[in-house]
């Protein structure tokens, strides 16, 4: 079976502002991004020429953004809630 391409990002030495959305199979190296900067899916950015270049996240990505946070926010606490019936049940 041949490998799955790549799905997620690389990131580098890369300090980002809030609501940015970074698309997958993306590499970001070396770079500022300011906040509610769009970095589409498959791009390499590693200079800062380019990333004045890019666009801003539009509703969608910030949509998607939230139910993202939102679904984690929701493993955690079913890790605590699982953690916790551990405990109570004498498995350490």
């Amino acid at each position: 079976m041949p490998p799955k391409p790549s799905t997620g990002a690389t990131l580098y030495n890369v300090r980002a502002g809030n609501d940015v959305f970074i698309g997958i199979r993306t590499i970001v190296q070396d770079v500022d991004l300011p906040a509610k900067t769009f970095v589409p899916p498959g791009s390499s950015v590693v200079c800062q020429k380019q990333v004045a270049e890019l666009g801003l996240t539009g509703a969608c990505e910030r949509k998607f953004m939230k139910k993202v946070i939102e679904a984690n926010l929701k493993l955690v606490e079913g890790y605590l809630r699982l953690e916790h019936t551990k405990r109570a049940a004498g498995c350490d």
